[in-house]
């Protein structure tokens, strides 16, 4: 069953961990516009998609319910050194972690045995198999490779991306 525009405001401002008023305060609109968004009695106008869309950090398409193509690319003889871990944490308490570092710092962390939570509790992360993750770019695949919501509300999106050096 798709969701109603209503009740991905409705998860999205829940997963922030903003109650109505909040959110209404932080979009300078009142509270029950965003009662009336939820419960889908109205939606917001076109100039708020965008500024919603930028509070959620998602796209206006993901907003609007359409589905994002999350594409993984394999690349060919690919210089690993080049290779980059972007991970981004949105914690249910309204906590946003983004993090761009070179694969191969990450890879002598987790090597060293240190603990990779990366400024988040969230269970999403800990569970994540980092060895299964580098196997991954050492074959050359670059794109997101994990986007989880886990049952705490959290959304844990791991990537591979490259330096260009062209």
């Amino acid at each position: 069953m798709k969701t109603t525009l209503g009740q991905r405001i409705a998860a999205l401002r829940k997963s922030k961990g903003l109650t109505q008023e909040e959110l209404a305060d932080k979009l300078n609109i009142s509270n029950q516009a965003i009662s009336k968004w939820e419960n889908d009695q109205s939606e917001p106008d076109v100039a708020m998609l965008l500024t919603l869309s930028k509070l959620f950090d998602i796209s206006v398409d993901e907003l609007l319910g359409n589905p994002v193509e999350r594409k993984m690319e394999v690349k060919k003889n690919l210089d690993t050194d080049l290779l980059l871990l972007q991970i981004k944490i949105l914690s249910n308490d309204g906590d946003t972690v983004k993090i761009r570092l070179p694969l191969a710092v990450v890879k002598a962390l987790v090597n060293s045995g240190a603990d990779i939570n990366l400024g988040s509790n969230s269970e999403a992360i800990k569970k994540i198999d980092w060895n299964k993750v580098f196997d991954l770019a050492e074959r050359g695949i670059v794109g997101e490779i994990i986007n989880v919501s886990s049952a705490d509300g959290d959304i844990v999106k791991v990537a591979i991306d490259y330096e260009d050096k062209d």
